[in-house]
């Protein structure tokens, strides 16, 4: 058996047939068969949209904006905490303009209600130190509740590296934003209004606006993480398949150790790959020879 339900699915589905933290699983009223840490090491990429309103002056069709809004990316590696090594590439920005006035607040979460032409600047965290966990609902009185969604928990911003770098990210884009470059792009902010917030933020102002602000990337990994047998922090090995259940494998994100710094969807393929050509060969050692 092959589970691909995704970072979210497949462990839900492992949690309610008894594969995951044993107590959690009996305490949510289903036997436990594998005491595994499935749900746990929940991970994404955190990004926080930012929007400016951009010229009337400039040319609507001066960039394709409406078929591509985000045709630039600026890629860089934050300072760390004190005391911390940098991690490289650990942040990206999604920028760009946004020309038409059509269908833009569904394009981007509304954060852009005001119907405007815009420039985004949406800072992400590649990496991120925080993670969250999914688990079972209480049991009912008549046992189990399989039905209802798994309770989900996605821990963002509770790392200190993590609420350091977005805030940096923010006063790069103000700074950014403010630059006499940019002055005949744009004229003024709209997410976040200057009433809330502006370049002249203090870092408890900041980190305010992010928490309330902050949004999923729709990234998310790592919950069945793969790893050496005895890690116990391993759900499958590096074949996929499930430590102590025979015959069953997850191949999806949810394999992943943690979240790539890069769009998760050509990762997820090169595993799938991976993991059937294993299959199609009989071992791992017979795929890897196949290859040489």
């Amino acid at each position: 058996v092959i589970l691909c339900g995704g970072a979210i699915g497949s462990p839900h589905i492992l949690l309610r047939s008894g594969v995951g933290p044993a107590a959690e699983v009996e305490a949510a009223g289903v036997t436990p068969i594998a005491d595994l840490p499935v749900g746990l090491n929940l991970r994404d990429h955190v990004a926080l949209p930012m929007s400016f309103r951009m010229r009337e002056d400039i040319e609507p069709n001066n960039t394709d904006g409406s078929a591509h809004p985000m045709p630039m990316h600026l890629r860089y590696t934050a300072a760390p905490l004190p005391g911390t090594e940098p991690m490289l590439n650990d942040m990206l920005f999604y920028l760009g303009p946004m020309q038409s006035q059509v269908g833009e607040a569904e394009r981007l979460n509304s954060h852009n209600s005001s119907g405007h032409r815009m420039f985004v600047m949406i800072p992400t965290l590649m990496l991120e130190l925080s993670s969250g966990r999914l688990g079972l609902p209480p049991k009912r009185v008549d046992g189990p509740d399989l039905e209802s969604m798994p309770q989900i928990e996605m821990g963002w911003l509770s790392d200190p590296s993590d609420r350091l770098r977005l805030r940096e990210a923010v006063r790069l884009v103000f700074r950014l934003m403010g630059s006499d470059e940019m002055a005949s792009v744009i004229e003024g902010a709209i997410s976040p209004p200057p009433e809330e917030l502006d370049a002249e933020a203090t870092d408890a102002e900041i980190d305010h606006w992010v928490a309330h602000n902050v949004i999923t990337s729709h990234h998310q990994s790592s919950t069945c993480r793969m790893g050496d047998p005895a890690d116990p922090e391993a759900v499958c090995d590096e074949q996929g398949r499930v430590l102590g259940i025979e015959g069953l494998r997850v191949v999806d994100a949810s394999l992943m150790p943690d979240c790539p710094r890069a769009n998760t969807q050509a990762t997820t393929y090169m595993m799938a790959e991976r993991v059937a050509h294993v299959i199609n060969h009989g071992s791992l050692e017979a795929a890897l020879a196949s290859v040489k």
